[in-house]
C-alpha cells in the first residue's frame, strides 16, 4: 500500500496473501459489566502461524505470536475476555486476500478481505480507545 495522507502507520509483519484462515478470535475488554472494547486484539491464525492486530491511535499493529490464551483477570469490575469468533465471522477454510486501511475523523479501519467474499472490518477510535468490528458477506 502507497503512503498517503490518510493512511495509519502499519508496523510489524502482515500476514501473506493467499493463507487459509483456520482460527480468529478477538480478546474484549469489559468495564463495570459492560464490554467497553469489542476488539482490544484480534487474534488470526493464518496457515500454521499464529497473528495478532490491534491499534496504538493511527497505528496498526501486526504480529506473529503465540495462540492465544484465556487471560487471567485480577477482578470482576475491569478485565479481558478471549471470544472465538471462528464460526461467526465466517472466515475459517478461506484464503485471506489482503488488507486495506484507511486513517479518517479520528478513526483508524483495517477492512480484511477473505476469498468467499467476506469483509471483516475494525475500526479503531483514537478518542474512546476501542475498536469495533462487523462482517459483510
Amino acid at each position: 500500500m502507497e503512503p498517503s495522507l490518510h493512511a495509519p502507520s502499519i508496523l510489524g509483519t502482515v500476514p501473506d496473501i493467499g493463507l487459509v484462515c483456520t482460527d480468529l478470535q478477538v480478546l474484549h475488554y469489559y468495564e463495570a459489566g459492560k464490554i467497553r472494547d469489542l476488539a482490544n486484539v484480534t487474534y488470526l491464525r493464518l496457515g500454521s502461524a499464529w497473528f495478532r492486530l490491534y491499534f496504538e491511535a493511527a497505528a496498526v499493529f501486526w504480529d506473529q505470536c503465540q495462540p492465544p490464551q484465556a487471560p487471567v483477570n485480577s477482578g470482576m469490575e475491569s478485565g479481558l475476555l478471549l471470544n472465538d469468533l471462528s464460526e461467526e465471522l465466517r472466515v475459517v477454510g478461506h484464503s485471506f486476500v489482503g488488507a486495506e486501511y484507511r486513517l479518517l475523523d479520528g478513526c483508524t479501519t483495517v477492512t480484511l478481505r477473505w476469498s468467499n467474499g467476506s469483509v471483516v472490518t475494525l475500526e479503531h477510535s483514537h478518542a474512546r480507545d476501542s475498536t469495533t468490528i462487523r462482517v459483510e458477506s
